[in-house]
């Protein structure tokens, strides 16, 4: 006969030190285990315009951090696991053109050295936004891709992030894209003209894009860091 887990005894909120193999350590008399992981959100894409007064700049949004869950019993109770919680991606830097970066990997469970892949979660990071090349005439930059999720018994991808949108010239629309959202965190939100992109939030939300009009620059936004939230029972 399987074991069924009696009671819940604790809750487990890893965020810290992302980006390092780490180890959870069971709270005493854990037999049961329910484990959720978030990767992180991708950067928006910043944009820098400075000295082209007749051209627009538009930046799309990370993707979100993927989802993945599993349950792991044992009777004799839960041994110590490795994990690692995934980064938030960096913005897009409009004042050295600095491109976005992806999200990290959230992975829970094995021996994983390089945190891409664990042997009971693995919760991708999401892609970077795009930065847009200037345009003077209608122009649509692609968001980054959600985090792919792996090896739970629910596995689900994080959101693409938005694309970012040009008019026709300078004094056109301009909109960024919105970052991508995951489970537990909603991306940056779009925003207009000359305006910075908006942070992902909560966990796994991805960075919106900046957006630019005339001779400016506009940063995008960084994606939100990941997490692994564990149920322990007794």
């Amino acid at each position: 006969m399987a074991f069924e887990p009696k009671k819940l005894i604790n809750v487990q909120v890893l965020t810290t030190n992302p980006g390092s193999n780490q180890t959870y350590t069971p709270t005493n008399g854990t037999r049961a285990i329910y484990v959720e992981c978030i990767g992180g959100g991708g950067g928006g894409g910043g944009n820098n315009n400075a000295g082209n007064a007749n051209n627009s700049w538009v930046g799309s949004g990370g993707g979100g951090g993927g989802y993945s869950a599993n349950y792991l019993a044992a009777a004799s109770g839960v041994t110590a696991q490795n994990y690692c919680v995934g980064t938030g991606g960096n913005k897009g830097n409009a004042n050295n053109n600095t491109a976005p970066t992806a999200g990290g990997n959230t992975w829970f469970g094995g021996n994983t050295s390089n945190g891409t892949l664990g042997t009971i979660c693995n919760a991708q990071g999401g892609a970077a936004g795009g930065q847009s090349a200037a345009s003077n005439a209608f122009k649509i930059q692609v968001g980054g891709a959600g985090g792919a999720a792996s090896n739970g018994t629910l596995n689900i991808p994080g959101g693409t992030g938005g694309s970012g949108f040009v008019g026709n010239n300078a004094s056109g629309i301009i909109v960024s894209g919105s970052g991508g959202s995951s489970v537990f965190g909603a991306g940056g939100g779009p925003v207009g003209s000359n305006t910075a992109g908006c942070n992902g939030q909560n966990f796994g939300g991805g960075g919106s894009g900046g957006a630019v009009n005339g001779a400016n620059n506009a940063n995008g936004g960084n994606g939100a860091q990941g997490c692994i939230v564990i149920h322990e029972y007794s």
